[in-house]
Protein backbone atom coordinates (compact mmCIF):
# COMPACT_ATOMS: atom_id res chain seq x y z
CA UNK A 1 0.00 0.00 0.00
CA UNK A 2 2.91 2.31 0.65
CA UNK A 3 3.80 2.25 -3.04
CA UNK A 4 0.40 3.70 -3.95
CA UNK A 5 0.58 6.64 -1.58
CA UNK A 6 2.73 8.91 -3.80
CA UNK A 7 0.46 8.29 -6.80
CA UNK A 8 -2.60 8.78 -4.61
CA UNK A 9 -1.24 12.04 -3.33
CA UNK A 10 -0.62 13.26 -6.88
CA UNK A 11 -4.15 12.22 -7.99
CA UNK A 12 -2.91 9.56 -10.40
CA UNK A 13 -4.82 6.57 -9.01
CA UNK A 14 -8.28 5.33 -10.04
CA UNK A 15 -11.42 5.74 -7.93
CA UNK A 16 -11.25 2.12 -6.82
CA UNK A 17 -7.63 2.52 -5.77
CA UNK A 18 -8.47 5.76 -4.03
CA UNK A 19 -11.22 4.05 -2.04
CA UNK A 20 -8.92 1.17 -1.12
CA UNK A 21 -6.15 3.57 0.00
CA UNK A 22 -8.53 5.65 2.07
CA UNK A 23 -10.00 2.57 3.78
CA UNK A 24 -6.50 1.30 4.55
CA UNK A 25 -5.42 4.63 5.95
CA UNK A 26 -8.39 4.60 8.33
CA UNK A 27 -7.33 1.20 9.64
CA UNK A 28 -3.47 1.48 9.51
CA UNK A 29 -1.94 3.98 11.88
CA UNK A 30 1.56 3.46 10.46
CA UNK A 31 0.54 4.22 6.87
CA UNK A 32 -1.56 7.13 8.07
CA UNK A 33 1.44 8.65 9.82
CA UNK A 34 3.62 8.00 6.80
CA UNK A 35 1.02 9.65 4.55
CA UNK A 36 0.82 12.71 6.79
CA UNK A 37 4.62 13.02 6.74
CA UNK A 38 4.61 12.83 2.95
CA UNK A 39 1.99 15.56 2.74
CA UNK A 40 4.06 17.78 5.02
CA UNK A 41 7.22 17.23 2.96
CA UNK A 42 5.42 17.99 -0.30
CA UNK A 43 3.83 21.11 1.20
CA UNK A 44 7.23 22.33 2.40
CA UNK A 45 8.74 21.72 -1.03
CA UNK A 46 5.92 23.57 -2.75
CA UNK A 47 6.31 26.44 -0.26
CA UNK A 48 10.02 26.66 -1.01
CA UNK A 49 9.34 26.72 -4.77
CA UNK A 50 6.67 29.34 -4.28
CA UNK A 51 9.04 31.43 -2.15
CA UNK A 52 11.71 31.22 -4.84
CA UNK A 53 9.25 32.45 -7.46
CA UNK A 54 8.09 35.27 -5.22
CA UNK A 55 11.71 36.28 -4.52
CA UNK A 56 12.43 36.26 -8.25
CA UNK A 57 9.39 38.44 -8.85
CA UNK A 58 10.57 40.86 -6.14
CA UNK A 59 14.20 40.92 -7.34
CA UNK A 60 13.39 41.37 -11.03
CA UNK A 61 12.09 44.97 -10.72
CA UNK A 62 14.95 45.78 -8.35
CA UNK A 63 17.47 44.61 -10.92
CA UNK A 64 15.71 46.69 -13.54
CA UNK A 65 15.87 49.75 -11.26
CA UNK A 66 19.55 49.04 -10.60
CA UNK A 67 20.29 48.84 -14.33
CA UNK A 68 18.41 52.07 -14.97
CA UNK A 69 20.21 53.79 -12.08
CA UNK A 70 23.61 52.61 -13.34
CA UNK A 71 22.73 53.81 -16.84
CA UNK A 72 21.69 57.23 -15.53
CA UNK A 73 24.90 57.53 -13.51
CA UNK A 74 27.00 56.73 -16.58
CA UNK A 75 25.06 59.29 -18.65
CA UNK A 76 25.40 61.90 -15.89
CA UNK A 77 29.17 61.34 -15.57
CA UNK A 78 29.58 61.55 -19.33
CA UNK A 79 27.53 64.75 -19.42
CA UNK A 80 29.66 66.29 -16.65
CA UNK A 81 32.91 65.36 -18.42
CA UNK A 82 31.58 66.71 -21.70
CA UNK A 83 30.50 69.96 -20.05
CA UNK A 84 33.87 70.35 -18.32
CA UNK A 85 35.64 69.70 -21.63
CA UNK A 86 33.52 72.27 -23.45
CA UNK A 87 33.97 74.87 -20.71
CA UNK A 88 37.70 74.16 -20.60
CA UNK A 89 37.99 74.61 -24.36
CA UNK A 90 35.94 77.80 -24.20
CA UNK A 91 38.02 79.14 -21.30
CA UNK A 92 41.23 78.34 -23.16
CA UNK A 93 40.00 80.02 -26.33
CA UNK A 94 38.96 83.14 -24.40
CA UNK A 95 41.80 83.47 -21.90
CA UNK A 96 44.54 81.06 -22.90
CA UNK A 97 45.39 82.44 -26.31
CA UNK A 98 46.78 85.85 -27.09
CA UNK A 99 46.05 87.68 -30.34
CA UNK A 100 48.04 90.28 -32.19
CA UNK A 101 46.89 93.70 -31.08
CA UNK A 102 45.77 96.38 -33.50
CA UNK A 103 46.96 99.98 -33.30
CA UNK A 104 43.55 100.87 -31.79
CA UNK A 105 44.06 98.33 -29.00
CA UNK A 106 47.24 99.94 -27.73
CA UNK A 107 48.23 103.32 -26.35
CA UNK A 108 51.95 104.05 -26.67
CA UNK A 109 53.82 106.18 -24.16
CA UNK A 110 57.53 106.90 -24.63
CA UNK A 111 59.76 108.43 -21.98
CA UNK A 112 63.44 109.07 -21.34
CA UNK A 113 64.82 108.88 -17.83
CA UNK A 114 68.53 109.47 -17.66
CA UNK A 115 70.13 107.39 -20.40
CA UNK A 116 67.21 104.98 -20.76
CA UNK A 117 64.40 105.30 -23.30
CA UNK A 118 61.34 103.25 -22.39
CA UNK A 119 58.39 102.57 -24.67
CA UNK A 120 55.26 101.56 -22.76
CA UNK A 121 52.35 99.73 -24.42
CA UNK A 122 49.06 100.13 -22.54
CA UNK A 123 45.68 98.59 -23.40
CA UNK A 124 42.88 100.93 -24.42
CA UNK A 125 40.39 98.48 -22.91
CA UNK A 126 40.62 97.22 -19.31
CA UNK A 127 39.26 93.79 -20.30
CA UNK A 128 42.64 92.75 -21.62
CA UNK A 129 46.33 93.30 -20.98
CA UNK A 130 49.32 93.68 -23.30
CA UNK A 131 52.48 91.64 -23.67
CA UNK A 132 55.31 92.26 -26.11
CA UNK A 133 56.56 89.47 -28.30
CA UNK A 134 59.64 90.41 -30.16
CA UNK A 135 63.05 89.67 -31.33
CA UNK A 136 64.48 86.42 -32.53
CA UNK A 137 67.72 84.60 -31.99
CA UNK A 138 69.87 84.18 -35.06
CA UNK A 139 73.30 82.63 -35.55
CA UNK A 140 75.92 84.18 -37.80
CA UNK A 141 78.52 82.35 -39.90
CA UNK A 142 80.88 82.25 -36.95
CA UNK A 143 78.28 80.52 -34.79
CA UNK A 144 77.60 83.56 -32.67
CA UNK A 145 74.02 83.82 -31.42
CA UNK A 146 72.43 87.26 -31.58
CA UNK A 147 69.12 88.50 -30.30
CA UNK A 148 67.41 90.74 -32.87
CA UNK A 149 65.42 93.06 -30.67
CA UNK A 150 64.35 95.77 -33.13
CA UNK A 151 61.18 94.03 -34.39
CA UNK A 152 58.39 93.65 -31.83
CA UNK A 153 54.74 92.67 -31.76
CA UNK A 154 52.16 93.76 -29.15
CA UNK A 155 49.90 90.85 -28.15
CA UNK A 156 46.68 91.28 -26.20
CA UNK A 157 45.30 88.77 -23.70
CA UNK A 158 41.92 88.77 -22.03
CA UNK A 159 42.04 89.42 -18.29
CA UNK A 160 40.98 86.24 -16.50
CA UNK A 161 38.02 86.38 -14.08
CA UNK A 162 38.98 87.26 -10.51
CA UNK A 163 42.57 87.85 -11.61
CA UNK A 164 44.31 90.86 -10.13
CA UNK A 165 47.11 92.13 -12.32
CA UNK A 166 49.50 94.74 -11.06
CA UNK A 167 50.75 95.23 -14.58
CA UNK A 168 48.44 95.77 -17.53
CA UNK A 169 50.97 97.01 -20.06
CA UNK A 170 54.37 96.03 -21.37
CA UNK A 171 57.67 97.82 -21.87
CA UNK A 172 60.45 97.85 -24.42
CA UNK A 173 63.52 100.02 -24.39
CA UNK A 174 67.25 100.54 -24.58
CA UNK A 175 70.04 102.74 -23.23
CA UNK A 176 71.53 105.74 -25.02
CA UNK A 177 75.18 106.38 -24.21
CA UNK A 178 74.89 109.51 -26.34
CA UNK A 179 72.68 110.60 -29.20
CA UNK A 180 74.49 108.34 -31.66
CA UNK A 181 75.25 105.33 -29.47
CA UNK A 182 72.98 102.79 -27.78
CA UNK A 183 73.33 99.59 -25.79
CA UNK A 184 70.99 96.95 -27.20
CA UNK A 185 69.28 94.18 -25.24
CA UNK A 186 72.22 91.89 -25.90
CA UNK A 187 74.33 94.33 -23.92
CA UNK A 188 76.27 95.28 -27.03
CA UNK A 189 77.16 98.83 -27.96
CA UNK A 190 75.85 99.97 -31.34
CA UNK A 191 76.99 103.09 -33.18
CA UNK A 192 73.93 104.54 -34.88
CA UNK A 193 74.07 105.62 -38.51
CA UNK A 194 70.57 107.06 -38.53
CA UNK A 195 69.15 104.14 -40.50
CA UNK A 196 68.51 101.78 -37.60
CA UNK A 197 64.81 101.45 -36.86
CA UNK A 198 62.38 99.80 -34.48
CA UNK A 199 59.40 98.13 -36.16
CA UNK A 200 56.20 97.66 -34.15
CA UNK A 201 53.97 95.10 -35.86
CA UNK A 202 50.28 95.66 -35.19
CA UNK A 203 47.50 93.59 -36.70
CA UNK A 204 47.16 94.76 -40.28
CA UNK A 205 49.83 97.44 -40.11
CA UNK A 206 53.29 98.28 -38.82
CA UNK A 207 54.74 101.38 -37.24
CA UNK A 208 58.41 102.11 -37.89
CA UNK A 209 60.47 104.66 -35.99
CA UNK A 210 64.13 105.61 -36.35
CA UNK A 211 65.91 104.68 -33.13
CA UNK A 212 68.11 107.80 -33.22
CA UNK A 213 64.97 109.97 -33.23
CA UNK A 214 63.87 108.55 -29.86
CA UNK A 215 66.75 110.40 -28.23
CA UNK A 216 64.83 113.65 -28.72
CA UNK A 217 61.55 114.65 -27.13
CA UNK A 218 60.13 115.46 -30.55
CA UNK A 219 60.96 111.98 -31.81
CA UNK A 220 59.34 110.35 -28.80
CA UNK A 221 56.21 112.42 -29.26
CA UNK A 222 56.05 111.28 -32.89
CA UNK A 223 55.97 107.64 -31.72
CA UNK A 224 53.13 108.38 -29.31
CA UNK A 225 50.90 109.86 -32.02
Amino acid sequence: MGDLLPSYMDGLTSEESNQAVEEHLEECETCRAYFQAMKGAVASERYVEKSKEEIKKEIHPLKKIERETRKRIVIAVFAVLLTVGILGTLYESLYGTGTQASAEDVKIACSKIGDFVTIEFLPTDDSYYIEIWGGAYSTDENGKETYEWNKIQPVKWRTKPFETRNKTGAHWGFQFLDEDTIVDQNGETIQLTGEESLEIEFAGESKVVKIAELYTEEGRETLER
